[in-house]
């Protein structure tokens, strides 16, 4: 029994010293790997699984990669090794049966191993190996082709000495799809035509007309729609629907678990709907075009609904629409002396009021080439002329060539065509720093409503990636 056991000991220490010098020379690969890889601040090597050289272990090679924000792109080829299990687990040579029986499963384990790839040698050398044979033509009663296999290797016993093989022919037709028609209702049925596009002619249909049943969706049935927040297998009662709610025009109702599985299915559902029209209005006519607010008025009376509740009449107002309607012209060539060119619009008797004139006449100023050549100082807008109803400023030339006019002057009336008072402004300031990714510009309002103090700022997005 003493010798037993000193003999089980003395295996445990074998086993302890064949897998601590494996540990060392893992630790020893692994320090040689990091010291053939400088390391980098910041930056990682990644490491490829171990390709071996010959087989599935022992040494080959892995490509270890740099990895990281702001790292370089390397790679480089570093040596590894991939144990084989009869190294690790192999048998130990020098014991006796008795001390080999008390090794136990390092033994079999080698042993099973070994049997095992023999099994596999075996198995692979018995694999039955035929010769293939051309294809048949294709038989045009079954459209299909064989082919047989001859064997090659393998043993006789087992194998059989041929084989046959069937599949459907290629086809020789081949056809572009055309689009489906829509669903024909008495039949069921929708149709598409097939046009040849590859193939024998003397074999193939020029055209072939190809059916299918149509979806149910299409034959007219409606689908049901999915109840929303109401999961599969859950029912519920449901609450009469509450008042209308004046506030929000809708009235709600709720629905309570009856049946279904409560840790799927939500206890209550709350479900929101707009409410029908309780005040119903007859529409009354379009009064005439208020040419100071630019704007026209309808009357609503009350035709259905509590009195008490709805207002009895109603004043709906809109837009007038463009009393003129022209047709535009050709534009003319541009004016030498003025450097400006004109347009005259004939008006569209369909559309249009008997007040307004025939024709219209639009100008505008041409297009220079080198007008980028042309530098002006821009003066301020003077005060609006009582007698003209028109603002100007000029333009003084500071830099240009012959082409350029030495000053210029610039009208514009003080009010829009639909009364309104229209923007005027100073000169554009600088843009101020960076604020929160942004920097703005501003320009004073000189008059106009509060609608102009918007178009006084502009604002830019900041290039800088630090921008606070």
């Amino acid at each position: 029994m003493t010798r037993q056991l000193c003999l089980a000991a003395l295996t445990l220490l074998l086993l302890h010293f064949v897998v601590s010098q494996e540990l060392l020379q893992r630790q020893e690969r692994r320090a040689r790997q990091q010291k053939a890889l400088k390391q980098i601040p910041g930056c990682d090597w990644q490491l490829s699984e171990c390709n071996p050289k010959k087989g599935r272990c022992g040494k080959g090679f892995q490509t270890a990669t740099l990895t990281g924000s702001g790292c370089p792109s390397k790679t480089k080829k570093v040596r590894c090794k991939i144990p084989c299990r009869e190294e690790v687990r192999g048998p130990i040579t020098g014991l006796s049966p008795s001390e080999a029986g008390l090794r136990g499963e390092a033994v079999s384990s080698s042993v099973s191993t070994i049997n095992s790839n023999n099994k596999n040698r075996k198995n692979k050398d018995q694999k039955c190996r035929y010769s293939k044979g051309d294809w048949s033509p294709c038989n045009p009663e079954t459209q299909k082709i064989t082919r047989t296999l001859t064997l090659k290797r393998g043993d006789a016993s087992v194998c059989p000495p041929t084989k046959e093989i069937v599949k459907k022919c290629r086809k020789e037709c081949k056809y572009g799809k055309g689009a489906w028609s829509e669903c024909n209702p008495i039949t069921g049925y929708k149709t598409r035509t097939a046009t040849l596009k590859k193939g024998d002619t003397s074999k193939c249909k020029p055209t072939k007309t190809v059916s299918r049943r149509c979806k149910k969706g299409k034959q007219g049935k409606k689908k049901r729609k999915n109840k929303v927040g109401r999961a599969k297998g859950c029912k519920y009662t449901r609450a009469d629907w509450s008042e209308c709610d004046v506030a929000t025009n809708s009235r709600t109702r709720v629905l309570t678990l009856r049946k279904g599985d409560p840790n799927r299915c939500q206890p209550t559902i709350t479900i929101k709907r707009k409410c029908k029209k309780a005040c119903k209005y007859t529409r009354g006519d379009w009064s005439p075009c208020n040419p100071v607010t630019n704007q026209r008025l309808r009357t609503l009376t009350l035709r259905k609904g509590d009195s008490t509740t709805c207002e009895i009449t109603k004043v709906v107002t809109r837009k007038c629409k463009k009393p003129c309607r022209y047709t535009r012209g050709q534009w003319s060539e541009c004016d030498a002396d003025t450097l400006m060119k004109t347009r005259v619009d004939q008006l569209k008797t369909d559309n249009s009021e008997t007040v307004c004139d025939q024709t219209r006449k639009v100008t505008k100023p041409c297009k220079i080439k080198d007008k980028s050549k042309c530098k002006y100082d821009i003066k301020p807008w003077s005060e609006c002329d009582p007698v003209t109803k028109e603002r100007t400023r000029e333009k003084v030339l500071l830099q240009g060539g012959a082409t350029c006019q030495a000053t210029k002057t610039i009208r514009r009336s003080c009010r829009k065509n639909n009364g309104e008072e229209r923007c005027f402004f100073g000169p554009w300031g600088e843009f101020n720093e960076c604020r929160n990714g942004v920097k703005t510009k501003i320009r004073s309002v000189i008059s106009g409503p509060d609608v102009c103090q918007r178009k006084a700022v502009k604002m830019r997005p900041c290039k800088s990636r630090n921008a606070n």
